[in-house]
């Protein structure tokens, strides 16, 4: 079996979903540690404490008929009856009052997912707002229906907001109308409980000052074995580090892998680890960050953020070796953006066309390895081989 494909199965069948915190994510950090360690890299846990959060049931009924709904990510436990109030944006929500009421957000509150109320690297004013006055007018639970019938998103997933709260298919506004004086009922089994994860930072000295950085992230929604998100990307971080055992050379600079853990948890623990080592922002000449790569049905994709002429000439060139790899517009989500926020040119590897699979495929149980082109993910592997053997004009 080729190495690439072990470790995708590794992750995704042999540890499954992967969520932060969890028992199966700290067995993967552990796998992943020993990887690199065989390989011959100096190797870092860097840990951070974090929250796990553990689902048993929920329902949730109006007038005693069930509605459809998701519980959010994180949320609260609950158990509670009463009246609704419908509110469709933040004038109706700073003028209402919600003691004793379920709160119904539609329209122009929930016409896209709120940012945790504590994430710090993009963070709307109105979502922090929508945020705020829902905690100060404390209702019995937030019911928020998405602008989507199928494959909706939640509008809420953060562990840090202080009340229960669900997400509904567009259609249950219809049966909300109907029923204007109706009671509701939600009830939600779960909790949370503080755990702790680590991300993985493999570290190989190279001829002189100065490295590049190569990072994916390890974790995953708490409901798929996540392969293309981002088993995929660690797999070709994995082979990568096995295949530079074998070069006795030095390479022409340091070379440092990250294996980021929290990417998609609420608060982005892994990144506020890593900002607090006080990374030298100014010795790393590179960040190649592999997020969603090695998708059957698509090339591979190349993104160039804040590089200069010379260097993104260098690696168009280098690209054109590869007729399965083609460059796209630059995509602000992802491990990247950390390196770019702090003045590091970046390189994002991906698959052309992935964001059409967001919540239709990724995050979901049917990301599966079966989604995977082996060879495409061997191809990134080679690419990231050229890049690491320069020289880089930088």
């Amino acid at each position: 079996m080729n190495t690439v494909e072990t470790h995708l199965l590794q992750l995704c069948v042999g540890f499954g979903p992967r969520p932060v915190g969890s028992a199966q994510n700290r067995a993967a950090q552990q796998y992943i540690a020993e990887v690199f360690t065989s390989a011959g890299f100096e190797v870092e846990l860097q840990p951070f404490p974090c929250m796990d959060w553990q689902f048993d049931s929920a329902s949730l009924t109006l007038n005693g008929e069930p509605l459809a709904f998701t519980p959010n990510l994180y949320t609260l436990a609950c158990d509670v009856f009463g009246p609704f109030v419908r509110l469709s944006n933040l004038s109706a929500l700073e003028a209402s009052n919600l003691q004793g009421s379920f709160a119904v957000l539609e329209g122009e509150l929930t016409k896209e997912p709120l940012m945790p109320k504590n994430f710090v690297f993009w963070n709307p004013e109105e979502h922090q707002a929508i945020i705020r006055l829902l905690e100060e007018k404390r209702p019995l639970a937030v019911l928020a229906i998405s602008p989507q019938e199928a494959h909706y998103p939640p509008i809420f997933e953060d562990g840090d907001f202080a009340l229960p709260s669900v997400t509904l298919p567009a259609s249950a506004a219809e049966r909300l109308v109907q029923s204007p004086q109706g009671e509701l009922h939600l009830r939600i089994d779960c909790r949370r409980y503080p755990s702790s994860g680590a991300n993985v930072i493999a570290r190989r000295a190279g001829q002189k000052a100065g490295k590049i950085v190569v990072c994916a992230h390890m974790d995953t929604k708490p409901n798929t074995p996540g392969a293309l998100d981002n088993a995929a990307g660690v797999s070709v971080l994995l082979t990568l580090a096995q295949a530079l055992s074998a070069k006795t050379e030095r390479l022409p600079f340091n070379l440092e892998i990250i294996v980021f853990n929290g990417e998609d948890y609420f608060s982005a623990p892994g990144q506020m680890a890593y900002l607090g080592s006080a990374p030298q922002w100014q010795e790393i000449a590179l960040a190649i960050n592999v997020d969603g790569a090695g998708w059957r049905e698509a090339p591979l994709s190349l993104a160039l953020f804040e590089c200069s002429v010379q260097l993104a000439e260098s690696l168009r060139r280098l690209a054109t070796e590869y007729p399965q790899l083609a460059e796209v517009s630059p995509w602000p989500q992802g491990d990247h953006m950390l390196f770019v926020m702090n003045g590091v040119p970046a390189v994002a590897l991906s698959s052309q066309g992935a964001e059409a699979l967001l919540e239709r495929v990724i995050h979901t149980p049917g990301d599966m390895p079966d989604l995977v082109s082996i060879e495409r993910l061997g191809q990134a592997v080679d690419f990231i081989l050229h890049v690491l053997d320069g020289p880089l004009p930088v």
